[in-house]
């Protein structure tokens, strides 16, 4: 296979955001001004093959990747109200095509990405708080892996999936839990034929709205055939088993999963090898999309894209929309006939349409870059390569155009919500805080991200019940509706804890806050 496909690249999977408990509750703001890219503070070092994180103070954790022809351990932090970037503390391990998980402590899990087929070296966490990296458990797979996926499930731990090694892709999935720093291994991936597994690596792994994750396309470069997979599996936590592989529309790899606010994945772009894998080479960038309906389990093909593209970025925008940027285009075909290349172009999935549509190009092609939807609702995109596969430091912001007047003034009720004094180990009755769009406003309230800061460096947690929350991200508050957040207080250490209720949105008078207090005991 060309080494350009075989290059693996960061891919920016967007599922479902977890209402978690250690979030700050953020309804990010609509950008009011025309949709753009423009440059933003350059990192200290050029990567590609790097992970991009959105940290719960609102700040933005990029670590290692390929750096100036080596893998790297360093990491940096975008703070994005200076638009600059500062070291923070190195990981234990270079890592290329790792995972970054976001986990209810506010904690970032890194796995994976030694390229190396030994015993795969113990994950580490990032604690923003004191800004280092720690070991955690080591994996039980047979490999370290690179291109794998990683999925924070419901119940807070993280499935990992797939992923490539030095002997070929992996069919093995694993379990990681946080209470306990420990891996654990899960249903193996099913058969595809008589003699082969589904083994993966750059496929997409989505968060569903039932709890299931959906995996889906990738590419096999070990299995006789070279050619990518035009299959998904669902994993249900419950059973711990993967389903009987699903028939997709068009064979996909280094594609984008995204879900939508209907709950629907966009599954598009990509590559695939065309008539005879790795005799012919006869590969080609991907410029369809399909629907995945976990209603019924099917896939349905939608719309072309403006740009055939793969290793790009899909990012879901605060009103719904999907941003795609840059990515490759490249085709080979024949005797190693090639066309096309890395683009910079940017365009714009409506869900209520189905069609996809320009919109600014970037300041330079890149692909194999990073993406991650800012508080604010811009996006930061970072980092990847350029046209002559040199990684690259600089990095830009798109800005969405807003497409109705903002509404206000809108606000939170009650200002403060104070537990008062509770046992520790144990929840408090849920809470409520009311997020209001008053009648007299002219236009809806758009709903955004869910996460929580907190006040003090105690131990305390305050926690989003999700079954008592009405406030769902990229949802449309009506004029005069009303919308909750429920609240526990759960203490794991004595006396006072507090934390802030922030709450940014389009109206014109934010953002609004909501003080939480309690004391353990």
């Amino acid at each position: 296979m060309n080494a350009h496909f075989r290059h693996s690249g960061s891919l920016a999977i967007n599922g479902a955001r977890i209402i978690s408990a250690i979030c700050i509750l953020v309804i990010s703001a609509t950008i009011t001004s025309a949709q753009t890219f423009a440059p933003t503070g350059g990192m200290q070092d050029e990567r590609d093959g790097h992970t991009e994180t959105l940290l719960p103070d609102g700040k933005v954790l990029v670590a290692g990747g390929a750096l100036n022809a080596a893998f790297g351990g360093t990491a940096e932090l975008y703070d994005p109200v200076t638009g600059t970037f500062s070291p923070t503390g190195s990981m234990n391990f270079a890592r290329y095509n790792h995972t970054a998980t976001l986990l209810k402590s506010g904690k970032v899990l890194m796995q994976g990405g030694t390229i190396a087929c030994l015993p795969p070296p113990p994950a580490e966490l990032y604690d923003p708080a004191t800004r280092v990296f720690t070991e955690t458990g080591g994996s039980n797979l047979k490999c370290d892996t690179y291109s794998a996926t990683a999925t924070l499930l419901t119940n807070g731990n993280v499935l990992i999936v797939g992923g490539d090694t030095q002997i070929g892709p992996s069919d093995e999935a694993e379990l990681y839990d946080p209470s306990t720093g420990s891996f654990t291994a899960t249903g193996s991936l099913t058969m595809v034929n008589s003699t082969t597994y589904y083994a993966p690596y750059h496929h997409t792994a989505t968060l569903l709205g039932n709890g299931k994750v959906l995996i889906a396309g990738g590419d096999n470069w070990f299995d006789g055939t070279g050619n990518a997979y035009a299959i998904a599996e669902l994993y249900d936590p419950a059973t711990g088993a993967f389903s009987a592989p699903i028939a997709m529309v068009a064979a996909r790899a280094a594609h984008t999963a995204t879900m939508l606010t209907n709950g629907k994945v966009l599954m598009a772009g990509g590559y695939f090898e065309g008539c005879c894998g790795l005799a012919y080479r006869d590969q080609g960038a991907q410029g369809t999309s399909e629907l995945f309906d976990p209603a019924t389990a099917t896939f349905t093909g939608s719309s072309a894209l403006t740009d055939a593209r793969y290793f790009h970025t899909a990012t879901r925008l605060l009103n719904g929309q999907v941003l795609f940027a840059g990515g490759d285009d490249l085709t080979i075909s024949g005797l190693d006939i090639e066309s096309g290349g890395p683009i910079a172009s940017g365009e714009l999935y409506d869900p209520v349409s189905g069609a996809f549509s320009l919109t600014g190009s970037m300041s330079t092609v890149r692909y194999q870059h990073s993406a991650v939807l800012l508080n604010n609702g811009s996006v930061l995109v970072v980092g990847g390569s350029d046209r002559n596969a040199s990684y690259l430091a600089s990095a830009e912001l798109y800005t969405p155009a807003s497409d109705s007047p903002s509404p206000g003034p809108v606000r939170a009720s009650p200002q403060t919500i104070s537990f008062g004094r509770h046992k520790l180990g144990t929840a408090s009755a849920t809470r409520l805080a009311t997020i209001i769009n008053p009648k007299v406003n002219k236009a809806p309230l758009t709903i955004g991200r869910l996460s929580m800061t907190t006040g003090s460096m105690t131990a305390g947690q305050f926690l989003i019940d999700a079954a008592r929350t009405t406030c769902v991200n990229g949802m449309s508050l009506a004029r005069g509706k009303t919308c909750r957040i429920g609240v526990q207080f759960a203490p794991s250490a004595t006396g006072p804890q507090t934390a802030m209720l922030v709450v940014s949105d389009n109206s014109s008078n934010g953002p609004h806050q909501v003080l939480l207090k309690g004391s353990g005991r």
